[in-house]
């Protein structure tokens, strides 16, 4: 028997990933185990539905995350197939966001922006997952 109060994963290119509880779910079950350094994006189509996850490993410096967008990002761009991003930065031994969590936010948001792929929601992933977004006070992109 299942668990009832179970979610389920959104299908790949099927079923629309619509809030950040949803996009968590997606990000989990990308998650390396043991968590490890790294970054995960996962990109939306124009329904915003999964159509591919990116895992980019040894992710260390809190920087790395502005690179991998800018690539990423680019690379989706050219594609004119992906309407959003989610990231998530892993990084095992956090307690929570570091110094300088909110410039990146804003900084990986304006590259984003600018390539034609907004971030939706940008989670840091440590002994808790949270949201830079939300030390802005800056509303969800849902």
């Amino acid at each position: 028997m299942t668990d009832p109060t179970a979610r389920r994963v959104p299908r790949a290119g099927l079923d629309p990933i619509t809030d950040a509880a949803t996009a968590l779910d997606v990000v989990y079950c990308a998650l390396h185990l043991p968590p490890r350094h790294e970054t995960i994006v996962v990109l939306l189509d124009r329904q915003r539905c999964g159509s591919t996850i990116t895992v980019v490993a040894d992710t260390v410096r809190p920087d790395d995350v502005v690179e991998v967008i800018e690539c990423v990002g680019a690379a989706a761009a050219a594609t004119r197939a992906v309407s959003g991003l989610v990231v998530a930065s892993v990084r095992p031994c956090a307690t929570g966001p570091e110094e300088g969590d909110v410039d990146r936010w804003l900084e990986i948001s304006a590259v984003a922006e600018q390539l034609g792929v907004p971030v939706l929601e940008w989670f840091v992933v440590g002994h808790r997952t949270e949201c830079p977004r939300d030390l802005l006070g800056e509303p969800p992109r849902w």
